[in-house]
């Protein structure tokens, strides 16, 4: 039963501070956590399907982009902003006609904004969706009239999402469902009740991520487990698996984040924030080039219904 409800083994969510009064229990708790994703995280290729094709995200005029971050972002939400950035936005509506959103585990829903900055204005709906109220919602709703937010279960969601949505979005998110695969089927449920295009953008971590994040979420992603979400839509859909980032990007992370703050408590882009930003830059080309050993973050693509293919 549990197979069926999540691509993972690990039942523990490394976000609650789970027995941090007790030590001891404490310590077990971490260990069985990192013992359950490692076995998770095992022969990431095995019985991979070869209709979800993987690409290495290459992003044309870098510096365009590159300064519309926060210059402290970690190396992962940097790539993941830079691929928000550089979505053919033009075509999405043309295929979409109306950009319609939800956007799951929206957390702030900072992302709403962004999107619709970076889209150039062309979300024509969005709706943000959390387990739970953020103060930043009533002011988002004031500033566009478009916005709405909704404290709900995203495994409860199909008895909230509008006829019209033609849009599913998560940014680091979807590791924090217990149930993910429980949440990719009220999706399914959308798409084959409907028979307008509808599009799916999911970014979230690698298995590169137990090392540099620790206890985050319930689990992290590799090709063999992502294959479990995308067996969902495959015979109606075409899909496309972006891997941001890799060993540059990991080590840079490793260096100036993780183990600065596990050694001493310090965030080495805090202090030393001009040099993090231009080694940064560095890595990402050397990335862009590279052949992927280990990719720091995924972008999940997936078109349903389409018409015209927008990748």
């Amino acid at each position: 039963m549990m197979a069926k409800k999540t691509s993972s083994l690990s039942f523990i969510n490394g976000d609650k501070p789970q027995y941090r009064g007790d030590k001891l229990q404490y310590r077990i708790v971490k260990a069985v956590y990192y013992i359950l994703n490692r076995i998770n995280n095992f022969l990431p290729n095995y019985h991979r399907n070869n209709s979800l094709i993987r690409e290495n995200l290459i992003v044309k005029n870098l510096n365009q982009y590159w300064t519309k971050c926060n210059i402290k972002s970690s190396p992962s939400r940097k790539l993941s902003d830079i691929f928000w950035m550089s979505l053919p936005w033009n075509q999405i509506e043309k295929e979409l006609l109306k950009i319609n959103i939800i956007d799951a585990g929206c957390g702030s829903g900072s992302y709403g904004s962004k999107i619709n900055d970076w889209s150039e204005g062309r979300v024509h709906q969005y709706i943000g969706i959390d387990f739970q109220e953020h103060d930043n919602w009533q002011l988002l709703e004031k500033d566009y009239s478009n916005f709405r937010f909704l404290c709900f279960n995203v495994n409860e969601m199909e008895t909230i999402i509008p006829e019209e949505t033609n849009f599913f979005m998560s940014q680091s998110a979807i590791e924090h469902f217990k149930e993910d695969l429980t949440f990719f089927k009220k999706i399914q449920m959308h798409v084959i009740e409907s028979t307008a295009p509808i599009i799916q953008f999911h970014l979230f971590p690698s298995s590169a991520c137990l090392k540099l994040y620790g206890l985050h979420g319930y689990r992290q992603y590799s090709p063999r487990t992502i294959h479990k979400i995308w067996c969902l839509f495959r015979k109606f859909s075409s899909g496309i698996l972006f891997e941001l980032g890799s060993h540059n990007c990991n080590q840079l992370h490793w260096e100036y984040i993780t183990q600065s703050i596990r050694s001493n408590g310090i965030d080495l882009r805090d202090s030393k924030t001009d040099r993090y930003d231009s080694l940064l830059k560095e890595a990402v080309v050397n990335d862009f080039a590279s052949e992927k050993s280990q990719p720091s973050f995924y972008a999940l693509c997936i078109q349903s219904n389409f018409s015209n293919l927008v990748f």
